[in-house]
């Protein structure tokens, strides 16, 4: 089975996020984040990316879709 037949959208949000829409069976709607957050020294920048994707996950949430989020987030999570 391929995937490519659920995608229904897709959008580049920034040169550093992007989505994909899947529509399943049952009126299952499962968006795909796939983002890359700068280092840190890029503190500007990254925080922009962040709160992009903030604002993005909340707007998912309201449209009713299941989520996943796929990153690089050049982070220690340990610390």
């Amino acid at each position: 089975n391929s995937l490519a037949s659920h995608v229904q959208d897709f959008k580049s949000h920034s040169s550093r996020l992007l989505s994909v829409d899947l529509y399943f069976k049952g009126n299952v709607k499962f968006r795909i984040f796939v983002i890359y957050i700068p280092l840190p020294a890029e503190s500007v920048l990254r925080s922009d990316t962040i709160d992009l994707l903030i604002q993005q996950l909340a707007l998912t949430k309201q449209s009713g879709f299941h989520h996943a989020v796929c990153s690089d987030f050049n982070m220690h999570l340990d610390k």
